[in-house]
């Protein structure tokens, strides 16, 4: 069963360190972006949901592309180099939010990857670089410890991107934006004294036809779950801005409550994994969050609407390090970025798909039928998860 080990190499920390810093820095700036961007186009610029599902959807597209492109060249020159050069992404494309022009905003939103700013607050706003972090930490940190270290990665990152949200209150859009872009550009220093070797730490060695099989499945578990989450994610907080007409102010307290309740769940991540094992805490948890939300269009009481709002990302991204870590150890180690960035990839062109299906029955039909599309297609994941992954539920390490 996998231990709850902290333990990492001494000369591995100072890099861990200033990775932390560097997504932590980022954290805030997303955080800040992510509430501000949908009130900027739903309000400020007067666009329907639809024209924000298209401006989503583009984003994928070419995010898609310059993610798995990360991961390519990181695969080729290392994954500080990546970091350093795709980084730069995101405090340019917050400064294009800065040009009062429509044209302006559908660029930002390709270059920064603004894309799911409906679940958990500002983690998927400049994602491209996730598979080319999720890589270097698996060479930082050993097999053994992953679990915990992938949950407090994101635990901490939640808890900035909801201390963003926060202080994009007391500020005006204009200076949220200008905020958010000096602390991205001020982020990148850090990356500097990173140090990541090139062999992973982990001794085992995975033969590469199974490794390839491995990425497949994952990959394509993953590109449902993208699907899905671009059912519904993008369109949560315009969901309450239309159907209960929810101020930008309250609704990003509430935003700020569902990030820091995401970001501490997943501190359980390495406990439910030691008792449940990977599939079945896939089962259990992201079952239950898929009940609640097919449920939440039917909810016509506010408070029971966002109670669901709150804790329905918690108990799907707890399982988020069980799955990461699973996936670090059925990949070999030389094809860490190709796995991630095949996944990545995978993920953002069929959440492309679902945001197109997703913003045209939002604008043209009722909410119901993406809420009643998602349960339908994560119950048939669930099934996918169990015929892939059945001999995999307990990894021994």
């Amino acid at each position: 069963m996998p231990s709850t080990n902290f333990a990492i190499d001494s000369s591995n920390r100072h890099s861990i360190f200033c990775l932390f810093a560097f997504r932590f820095m980022r954290s805030i700036a997303t955080g800040m972006i992510a509430i501000v961007f949908p009130f900027l186009v739903l309000q400020k610029d007067h666009w329907s949901i639809w024209h924000l599902s298209l401006i989503y959807i583009f984003s994928i597209l070419v995010s898609a592309g310059i993610g798995y492109g990360a991961s390519l060249y990181a695969h080729v020159h290392g994954e500080k180099k990546a970091l350093f050069l795709f980084s730069g992404l995101f405090p340019i494309s917050t400064a294009f939010l800065l040009i009062n022009a429509p044209w302006a905003v559908l660029v930002a939103a390709i270059l920064g990857g603004y894309s799911s700013t409906g679940s958990r607050v500002g983690t998927q706003i400049g994602g491209i670089l996730q598979p080319v972090q999720r890589s270097a930490l698996s060479k930082l940190i050993p097999a053994n410890a992953r679990t915990i270290w992938f949950s407090i990665f994101p635990f901490l990152g939640g808890i900035f991107s909801a201390l963003g949200v926060l202080l994009s209150n007391l500020f005006s859009i204009q200076e949220v934006i200008f905020i958010a872009t000096l602390i991205s550009i001020l982020s990148l220093g850090w990356i500097g004294a990173i140090h990541i070797p090139q062999s992973s730490s982990v001794p085992e060695s995975i033969s590469s036809t199974t490794s390839k099989k491995n990425i497949q499945k994952f990959s394509i578990t993953m590109a449902i779950n993208g699907f899905t989450q671009g059912l519904l994610s993008p369109f949560l907080i315009p969901f309450f801005i239309i159907v209960f007409h929810i101020p930008r102010v309250q609704m990003s307290y509430y935003s700020s409550c569902g990030a820091i309740l995401g970001s501490v769940s997943l501190l359980s991540a390495p406990w439910i994994e030691k008792k449940l094992g990977f599939l079945s805490s896939i089962f259990i948890f992201r079952g239950c969050g898929t009940l609640l939300l097919t449920i939440l269009p039917f909810c016509h009481w506010v408070v029971l609407a966002l109670i669901i709002f709150i804790i329905s990302p918690s108990l799907r991204i707890l399982t988020v390090p069980i799955q990461q870590s699973t996936f670090s150890q059925l990949v070999d180690a030389h094809q860490l970025n190709l796995a991630f960035g095949t996944s990545f990839l995978y993920r953002r062109l069929a959440s492309t798909s679902a945001l197109g299906v997703s913003g045209y029955l939002f604008n043209h039909l009722d909410f119901n039928w993406p809420f009643l599309i998602y349960g339908s297609c994560m119950a048939s994941n669930l099934m996918l998860y169990y015929l892939f992954f059945k001999k995999n539920n307990k990894i021994k390490i």
